[in-house]
């Protein structure tokens, strides 16, 4: 391919997925301001504080909060359209993120992570409904892909950003306003950038919709349970790993905070670039098969995490596991988009994050006791207690597969409207 030929087919590239690209800078900017909350300001915030002993309720609020508010605010973005709804939620993340500074008691931080939960819950419902109408159906899981690379960004960025501010000024408050410029940043981003109209060329809001807003929830609660239970095994799988990684190595693998920070930015980045990939992959193997494949490839590699004996071994294990991730998890949510009229499709897609939700809130509490309690004791295979975690996770990654395997396949998709009631 010639320079005039990649020339035309960026151009050709960019006119076909302007409006993904438009949406994925306001969502880039959101995910970065939770990377940047989440990651890298309330920690040492909350130790600073004297308050190290609730940082697991002050999660769990805003987990349990974020996972109650996916099917309402999916709903609430059906009924009145995405670009309000995702202005509201931006701004409210803002307020909540400023709100940290200025507030020293714990039970009313607790009340600021609801707000964060209730942002959360909205930002990450709303951004896939916006990015899924941006396209056709047979772009649909490079849109998704889209998503994830943003989730990605913060994911990688967070941690830099923050900790860069808090360092620079002195302060551990400094990331707290971060954040807040950087959700502020989102509103304005998707009110100017963010298309008003769907794909389809109807307005979000001219759905002409007559139901009662809880009879609409509950339409994308029952539409897939199949598909929530899914949902729940995968992200409890993985949900397991979130509070114990960091302690496994450094504990394990003797690594400092600062060398497993090293450590994630260039997997982060390499998944980045991976994602950008699965949209292609998918338009091969097949949205069902690339989420066969996907799960596939995490459960697979998560078996390995015994024999880690060093840094770069961790790196290799994670960049597989998070090569799986990206592939099927476009995949997974251009389905859950294809099968959901557009008028429902916030409430289905909210439904379906709920199950998510739920998993990870029983992972995160259960990966954390058996990383101190259980140890493996099976046949002639003895592990400590660190590596349980992992090993259980491979389990239910591989029950995840045959889940996939038995509910999500061609010949069983179906296509839920208002109608189904």
């Amino acid at each position: 391919m010639n320079v005039r030929d990649t020339c035309k087919w960026l151009v050709e590239g960019f006119s076909a997925y302007r409006q993904t690209f438009m949406v994925g800078l306001a969502a880039s900017a959101a995910h970065l301001g939770y990377g940047v909350l989440n990651q890298s300001a309330i920690p040492p915030y909350v130790v600073m504080l004297g308050w190290t002993g609730y940082i697991g309720i002050i999660y769990a609020a805003w987990l349990i909060a974020e996972t109650l508010s996916k099917a309402p605010m999916g709903t609430l973005a059906d009924r009145v359209g995405v670009r309000p709804m995702y202005v509201s939620a931006a701004i409210i993340g803002a307020f909540s993120a400023y709100l940290w500074t200025v507030v020293r008691n714990i039970w009313v931080i607790l009340g600021i992570r609801v707000l964060d939960g209730i942002s959360s819950a909205g930002i990450w419902t709303i951004t896939i409904v916006a990015m899924s109408e941006t396209v056709p159906t047979e772009r649909r899981t490079t849109a998704m892909g889209a998503f994830t690379l943003t989730y990605l960004v913060g994911l990688s960025l967070g941690p830099l950003f923050g900790g860069f501010s808090n360092d620079i000024t002195h302060s551990k408050e400094t990331s707290f306003y971060v954040a807040s410029l950087l959700f502020m940043l989102t509103a304005v981003l998707v009110y100017f950038i963010v298309p008003k109209k769907r794909e389809s060329g109807t307005a979000a809001s001219d759905g002409g919709l007559k139901l009662p807003f809880l009879t609409q929830m509950r339409i994308g609660l029952k539409a897939f349970p199949d598909f929530m239970l899914i949902a729940a095994v995968v992200f409890f799988s993985f949900g397991m790993l979130i509070p114990v990684v960091k302690l496994f190595a450094m504990q394990e693998l003797g690594m400092s905070e600062f060398g497993y920070g090293l450590l994630v930015l260039p997997v982060a980045l390499i998944l980045a670039v991976a994602t950008l990939a699965a949209g292609r992959l998918a338009g091969i193997w097949g949205k069902v098969n690339s989420v066969y494949i996907g799960i596939g490839i995490a459960a697979a590699a998560m078996y390995f995490v015994p024999v880690i004996h060093e840094p770069w071994h961790l790196a290799v294990l994670a960049t597989i596991i998070g090569s799986g991730f990206v592939i099927g998890m476009p995949a997974w949510l251009a389905l859950v988009a294809d099968m959901s009229a557009e008028e429902v499709r916030g409430a289905v897609i909210g439904a379906i994050g709920t199950g998510e939700g739920a998993g990870i809130i029983l992972g995160v509490a259960l990966g954390g006791f058996l990383y101190v309690n259980v140890p493996v004791h099976f046949f002639r295979i003895n592990l400590d207690s660190h590596y349980t975690p992992f090993i259980a996770s491979a389990i239910g990654l591989t029950i995840c597969l045959f889940l996939a395997m038995h509910y999500i396949r061609e010949d069983r998709k179906r296509y839920v409207t208002l109608e189904d009631v």
